[in-house]
Formats: structure tokens, C-alpha cells, sequence
């Protein structure tokens, strides 16, 4: 299959155009520069001509922006990313019946503690970015072969992950959030899972994730762990006195997914060494 990734330079994006050679099919890495396809995805008259002219046999969206507090000051162009490509990429996808593949979030859910959230939870939207990314969801889910990957990546190339392991390494000033609660999962594992789905037919919401939930605090002592440090200068804090509000109890049920594939998905110990282990 011939697969095209927007977003193929962010944190995800690579691990899905490797995971698809690896499995021979061909991936078209497209992104706003360093790409095989450069554009601007927000340029509704350039996607559709990309469209037309790759044909792709399916498309992976990875495309996003992720910084919750950017998207809560510019709400517009949290929409035009996150948002408005959905519809040109559903219609895309149903015209002639191929899948789109839609990377989601898990930044819905408020009450629960570290219950994990099932795919049927119900949603509260306490910010922009997830308004924008629950948005993205119903527009994607217009196409009925649309698969909506709903998750909480790490990994160490960028982002929270590199974070991590850069602040654990360099004994850095950390706040652990013990009452913010998510279940991780790494990059490669990710798009592996995502594509494994793919190809069983699944369509519509699953829950893409490590199947144990743990607040961001323990996970971070569960990564120390796997590195063989001892993060004694490390202090307790709450996500309740970030800037911008979040959904904090983000733990996902990933039993829909583990019956759909025949297999478990990976623990918190497992997706700890994972990011341990990864070249930064």
C-alpha cells in the first residue's frame, strides 16, 4: 500500500513512515518542510491537489498542535491545525473508500481519578486543545473508514519524553504531578499498534495506549528506575496549578483494542524502558 503521513516530522510521525517500510509498503512523508511532500495542511486548494496528485491508498493524520497552552491563545489556529483538515480528509477518505487514520488525544476526561477511560467515557472539553481535537474526531468519523486513535505518546526525540530523560540524566529541578493521570505509550509501539489495527479493519474510536494507568509522577520514577537513578531531589506537585486547565484523568481502557488485535499491549514498566532505552 502507498500510505501518505502528514506530520511525518514530528515526534510520531517517523515512527510510522519506519514501521511502514519495515512492513513494505510505501510511506510519503509529507510536512511543512524536510518532507517528501512539503505544504502548508492548513491550505485546504493545496490538500486537496496533494490528494489528487499522490492518490495515496490510505493517509495517516499526525499532524497537530499539541501545545495546549498556544492553542488556548490562539483558539484560530489551533482550529485550522488540528481541526478543519478533518473535513477535506474524511470527504477524501469516503469518496473512495480508503482509510484515514486519525491521531487523537486522551485530553477528555475529568473525573475518574485513575479509573481507565473507556472509548464510550464521557467527554468534557476544559480547553481549546481539546475542543479542537474532539472537533477533528466527529469530522473524521463522517468517512466510515476512519480509524480515530485516541493516546498519550512519549518518547525521547522531543517533547515531554525528551524532558524526561534529559531532567533525570542532568539531576535538572522536577515537578512530579501526582494527581495527573495517563497511561503512555511509546512512539514505536504506537504506530506499530495503529497499523496492526489498520490492517484487521478496524474503524472508528479505539483506545491506543499502555495498559496500566499511572499518574505522570509515578511514571517519571518508573523511567528513573529503568535508568538506574535515584531521583532524590525530585519534588511532589499538582496539575492543578498549570496555567491553563487540563482533563487530568486521562488513564485509557485498552481492552477494545487488546480483543480486536488478539494481543496485550504494552504495561507502564515496559513503555519506562522503552524511553529509557531510546538514543536522545
Amino acid at each position: 500500500m502507498r500510505w501518505l503521513i502528514l506530520g511525518a516530522t514530528g515526534l510520531l510521525g517517523p515512527c510510522f513512515v519506519s514501521q511502514l517500510r519495515a512492513r513494505g509498503d510505501e510511506a510519503i512523508a509529507a510536512a511543512r518542510s524536510q518532507a517528501d511532500v512539503n505544504f502548508d495542511l492548513t491550505d485546504d486548494d493545496v490538500l486537496a491537489k496533494v490528494l489528487e496528485d499522490i492518490n495515496p491508498d490510505g493517509i495517516i493524520n499526525c499532524a497537530a498542535n499539541i501545545y495546549v497552552d498556544k492553542c488556548e491563545s490562539d483558539p484560530a489556529n489551533a482550529y485550522l491545525i488540528n481541526t478543519r483538515p478533518l473535513s477535506s480528509l474524511a470527504a477524501w477518505s469516503a469518496k473512495h473508500q480508503r482509510p484515514l487514520l486519525q491521531v487523537s488525544t486522551d485530553h477528555y476526561f475529568v473525573e475518574g481519578g485513575n479509573k481507565p477511560q473507556s472509548e464510550t467515557a464521557t467527554v468534557r472539553l476544559v480547553n481549546e486543545y481539546a475542543r479542537t481535537k474532539y472537533l477533528a474526531e466527529q469530522l473524521a468519523l463522517t468517512s466510515p473508514n476512519a480509524l480515530i486513535l485516541r493516546t498519550n505518546i512519549i518518547g525521547a526525540k522531543k517533547g515531554h519524553g525528551r524532558w524526561v530523560k534529559e531532567s533525570l540524566l542532568n539531576r535538572s529541578p522536577m515537578t512530579l504531578f501526582m494527581d495527573f493521570y495517563a497511561s503512555p505509550l511509546h512512539v514505536n509501539d504506537m504506530a506499530q499498534i495503529s497499523l496492526d489495527l489498520a490492517a484487521s479493519k478496524a474503524t472508528g474510536i479505539f483506545n491506543v495506549a499502555s495498559r496500566e494507568v499511572s499518574s505522570k509522577g509515578d511514571f517519571i520514577y518508573a523511567v528513573a528506575k529503568a535508568l538506574n537513578i535515584n531521583p532524590d531531589w525530585v519534588e511532589e506537585g499538582s496539575g492543578h496549578k498549570l496555567n491553563v486547565a487540563r482533563a487530568m484523568c486521562l488513564g485509557l481502557d485498552v481492552s477494545k483494542a487488546e480483543k480486536q488485535l488478539g494481543y496485550h499491549l504494552p504495561t507502564l514498566e515496559q513503555t519506562a524502558h522503552a524511553l529509557a532505552n531510546e538514543a536522545l
